[in-house]
């Protein structure tokens, strides 16, 4: 088994990695908050999409009639 070391670090270390920590997690809120805006409109396009079509499909059925 390996064994915890637990080695005390500097006040300023410290607060080097809290500064990194807190970067790292805003990063990560703006590429979340991003990714859920594009999904949003990849679903809007993907209805929109589905509603053309579906009109296409009933003006070339009403035209092969």
């Amino acid at each position: 088994m390996s064994q915890l070391v637990d080695t005390p670090i500097s006040k300023a270390k410290e607060a080097s990695f809290s500064k990194k920590l807190d970067q790292f997690l805003v990063q990560l809120r703006d590429n979340n908050r991003a990714t859920l805006e594009i999904r949003k409109e990849i679903d809007q396009l993907r209805k929109s999409n589905d509603r053309s079509y579906a009109r296409a499909k009933k003006a070339v059925d009403a035209l092969s009639k």
